[in-house]
């Protein structure tokens, strides 16, 4: 398509994470019952500030699931949704948590318009799996993704300390060889 559109398949995966439609298989044929994704080129299915969005494009899956693609638990820090077609949507987030019990839900409203930011509180910490349910205007389930953003795990966190003190440790090298 020459909007910039396409429509992939009903699991997506992007550093490190996976988006489910539940309700229809991630295997066989892509269909309209799939997520689409959007770049700057396409008004309707962008993300924010024009950039790739990923947009849920059907009435059969209730929900979106999201989960590590390793299976480790993980702490979400925001995601920036959008209502689909300028429908007023409400978002509702629940998170299956480490141990097997569910957190407190977190519900929005999003306006008739563009991207928000939605910043989730400290009872998603270390969830496994956090659900998206969405009903807009129409009690359709479309809403707009992007930029989903968690709390770095601990290695990348080490790795990154032991980076910066490498380099630290480059620098006062050469300093006093100089």
């Amino acid at each position: 398509m020459g909007s910039g559109t396409r429509f992939l398949t009903n699991c997506y995966a992007e550093s490190g994470f996976v988006f489910t439609a539940v309700g229809v298989p991630c295997t066989g044929p892509t269909s309209l019952n799939t997520f689409i994704a959007g770049n700057a080129n396409s008004p309707t299915f962008s993300g924010a500030a024009g950039t790739f969005g990923l947009t849920l494009n059907s009435p059969t899956p209730s929900f979106i699931d999201i989960t590590r693609a390793n299976g480790a638990a993980f702490t979400p820090l925001s995601i920036m949704l959008a209502p689909f077609d300028f429908a007023g949507t409400r978002v509702t987030f629940t998170g299956a948590a480490v141990g097997g019990s569910v957190t407190q839900p977190l519900t929005s409203l999003l306006g008739t318009s563009g991207f928000q930011t939605l910043t989730f509180g400290s009872q998603f910490a270390n969830v496994t799996s956090l659900r998206i349910a969405s009903r807009n205007d129409f009690d359709e389930p479309f809403v707009r993704l992007d930029n989903f953003n968690v709390v770095p795990e601990p290695t990348t966190v080490v790795l990154l300390a032991a980076g910066l003190a490498g380099l630290a440790a480059v620098r006062f090298r050469r300093r006093n060889v100089i």
